[in-house]
């Protein structure tokens, strides 16, 4: 082993929120199974009881939980580790931005073969650099077969590659319904897809796919498979192959997706900017916005797309679509949020108020379009939807924040420190004693930092403007 290193509802069921923007993580709120089984669970440190996470899967029983520490984690035993068919957690003990297994180009991380199930939970890990070309197999940083269908939570899964293989990130395989909610895919090369659904039914919730480079599918593979996609965003993707597409997603030999609440945009292909259709493939498209994706939005060779309440570029025949500029501004997630004049921006986005039902019966009534952060409420806004300010999404995300003085005599200054798991580029606001406020940008590892300088003497505190329960306090 080698040592870490410091380093609402919804259509179909309920969910806990979890988001992560531009490597964008969502860490869910951890869920015990624990209950599901008499004996009492028991939770395995890594690398405190048992040296590598393979060994701490091995010792334990369903419902136990294997709680990694911070650092980056290589090596046998943190490479291709199996869950062995066990109903058990395992996750970082403070998420994606603090704990890494990185793969060094000698294999994946995970493995799911024997039947696994939704009880069989992964949270919270960078799962970064596997590679499983050489082996010719599929799913670089995470594979699914066997009809395993576990949950995997809150990861960021970051320049993985298959090679000239499918799936250079995740392998969802025959018979698998993974539940894949708040994961990050980017930067990812395969043959076809940093996310390859393969003759299954997984289900993608609140995640991020882009900037990856496929053959086909430059962020979605799916043949002959039923995945849904429910309020992802799904952007700024490549597929290279100059005689098949599907910038964003391809659809092949009969596949069968639904995207609901998606925004694609910004993907290039030879054919079928965002979506490439082939072979009787069918496609279930509500809700979404398709805009600025190259050479067009969907491309059919063979298949039939419905396509309802939906904003796509150039037009497209269905129930309640438009062919309008959405009006994408910046928010406190980075981009895609839809200009609001009350949320202060100049013009109202056409894509507001314009879906399918009402935002709570859907399920994104805790979650928003509007910079602001205020809630979505009324008929639900076409698109993606981010988490609002004092929602389950972002909060459940700030680890701690921190202030502390500097200087020996006033005028002093205050230097605060935010610890996270939000996605890089976020931008946040820290307000010093109610009044004072300095933008704070989050790095890569999940920090921002701001300086409130000419600060008298006294007790002093920093909040954040989004979260206003999370604060540091200190005394100059």
């Amino acid at each position: 082993m080698n040592a870490p290193r410091a380093g609402g509802r919804i259509r179909g069921g309920s969910t806990m929120d979890i988001v992560r923007r531009n490597g964008l993580m969502l860490l869910l709120a951890a869920a015990t199974t624990a209950a599901a089984y008499p004996t009492a669970a028991e939770v395995i440190r890594v690398p405190q009881d048992q040296p590598t996470i393979q060994r701490g899967i091995d010792v334990a029983q369903n419902g136990d939980t294997v709680l990694v520490a911070d650092g980056v984690y290589t090596g046998i035993g943190n490479r291709d580790v199996d869950f062995r068919g066990k109903a058990i957690t395992v996750e970082s003990e403070n998420g994606a931005d603090a704990c890494t297994v990185d793969c060094q180009r000698l294999g994946r991380a995970f493995i799911f073969q024997s039947g696994e199930t939704r009880d069989a939970v992964l949270r919270g890990f960078s799962i970064i650099n596997g590679d499983t070309g050489a082996r010719r197999e599929l799913g670089g940083g995470v594979t699914c077969f066997n009809n395993a269908s576990p949950t995997i939570e809150g990861c960021v899964f970051d320049a993985n590659t298959a090679g000239i293989y499918n799936g250079g990130a995740l392998y969802c395989g025959p018979g698998s319904s993974a539940l894949v909610r708040g994961c990050a895919f980017r930067r990812s090369t395969s043959g076809g897809g940093a996310v390859f659904c393969d003759r299954g039914a997984a289900r993608f919730e609140h995640c991020t796919i882009e900037e990856n480079t496929c053959g086909i599918g430059g962020g979605v593979f799916c043949s002959n498979a039923a995945p849904v996609f429910f309020n992802c965003l799904i952007v700024n993707n490549v597929a290279t192959d100059g005689n098949y597409g599907g910038g964003g997603v391809m659809l092949n030999a009969g596949a069968n997706p639904e995207f609901y609440n998606c925004t694609i945009s910004g993907n290039r292909a030879n054919l079928g900017g965002a979506f490439f259709l082939n072979r009787d493939s069918n496609l279930v498209i509500q809700d979404c916005i398709l805009w600025n994706d190259v050479p067009n939005e969907i491309q059919i060779a063979q298949g039939t797309p419905d396509v309802t309440y939906s904003d796509v570029e150039g037009g497209w025949p269905g129930e309640g679509n438009i062919d309008q500029d959405p009006l994408f501004v910046v928010g406190p997630f980075g981009g895609y949020y839809l200009s609001q004049r009350s949320a202060g921006e100049p013009q109202d986005s056409p894509c507001v108020d314009a879906g399918s039902d009402t935002s709570q019966a859907i399920g994104l009534d805790d979650r928003t379009t509007r910079t602001d952060q205020v809630g979505d409420a009324g008929l639900v806004d076409m698109g993606y939807h981010h988490p609002t300010g004092g929602g389950p999404g972002q909060c459940d995300l700030i680890r701690k924040v921190k202030a502390s003085c500097k200087g020996r005599q006033a005028p002093f200054k205050i230097k605060a420190k935010v610890k996270s798991s939000l996605p890089e580029g976020t931008v946040l606001t820290l307000v010093l004693d109610g009044d004072r406020k300095a933008a704070a940008v989050v790095d890569r590892r999940g920090k921002a930092r701001a300086t409130f300088r000419n600060v008298e003497a006294g007790a002093h505190e920093v909040c954040l403007r989004e979260c206003p329960g999370d604060c540091g306090q200190t005394d100059c």
